[in-house]
């Protein structure tokens, strides 16, 4: 029988492994995948509220309540300079359905998509794209445009895509950042994880939340797909995963 003090020491060493230093996660094949250390310099940040709005039935909208952080600054951390950076400066990432996000730099989101149900999940962005990690600068929910097509359950585990998105060029193509959003879940050395697969060749697990940076893509399409595995690495399926997204890099844009 294992003692409380073993079971003790065990924990400890599992923050310990959770806490280690960010570092290379993939290499092979010319492409280079690093952990970084995700940045607490927004700590405080919070997105209280997400009201859903559809008093005008033409053009219904979220409105955002926003704490302790500034839209469309430009963000300094340890990934300043390094990755593609919004010249518009600090956001919000809206993400409808795990489409494409829509980057907003106002407190008012229109809502463009068609009529039935829809899950959207919101979260406060660094001016590089890099999420803000924490239970109070996100919100999840279900929008209805018109009437309801369905009922997501807003409990259970969910992964939402990020970044690399759009368009590359430049000093951009040095360091792309991928970046993802969970709800209901952690991921970790001995539970859940994230599969990354790049271009459909280059595959590999994080179990870290945190940002990564890609190094070595060539020019031309690419593509990552992202998927929530277990601890037996068995898929955890929900309506919007997996979840797979094309991006391009380019001389000139």
């Amino acid at each position: 029988m294992i003692s409380l003090k073993q079971c003790a020491l065990y924990s400890l060493g599992l923050c310990l492994l959770s806490a280690a230093p960010a570092g290379s996660v993939y290499n092979s094949g010319g492409i280079k995948v690093t952990a970084v250390k995700e940045s607490n310099e927004h700590s405080k940040a919070e997105l209280p509220q997400a009201r859903f709005d559809k008093t005008q039935l033409d053009s219904p909208k979220l409105i955002y309540q926003i704490k302790n952080y500034v839209l469309k600054a430009n963000s300094k951390n340890n990934l300043t300079g390094i990755c593609a950076n919004s010249k518009d400066g600090q956001h919000i990432h809206v993400i409808i359905d795990n489409k494409p996000y829509a980057a907003i730099y106002n407190p008012t989101y229109l809502i463009k998509e068609d009529s039935g149900s829809h899950l959207a999940l919101s979260f406060l962005s660094r001016s590089h794209h890099q999420s803000i990690k924490h239970p109070k600068a996100f919100k999840l929910q279900q929008i209805d445009l018109g009437k309801p097509t369905k009922k997501f359950n807003l409990k259970q585990p969910y992964l939402f895509y990020s970044r690399p998105k759009g368009i590359y060029a430049g000093e951009d193509v040095k360091n792309i950042l991928l970046d993802f959003y969970l709800v209901n879940t952690r991921i970790s050395p001995y539970g859940n994880k994230v599969r990354v697969t790049i271009d459909n060749k280059h595959i590999f697990t994080v179990d870290k939340w945190c940002p990564y940076l890609i190094e070595g893509l060539t020019m031309g399409d690419h593509t990552v797909k992202l998927e929530l595995i277990d601890v037996r690495n068995k898929l955890i399926t929900n309506p919007l995963l997996p979840v797979e997204r094309k991006f391009s890099i380019q001389v000139n844009p």
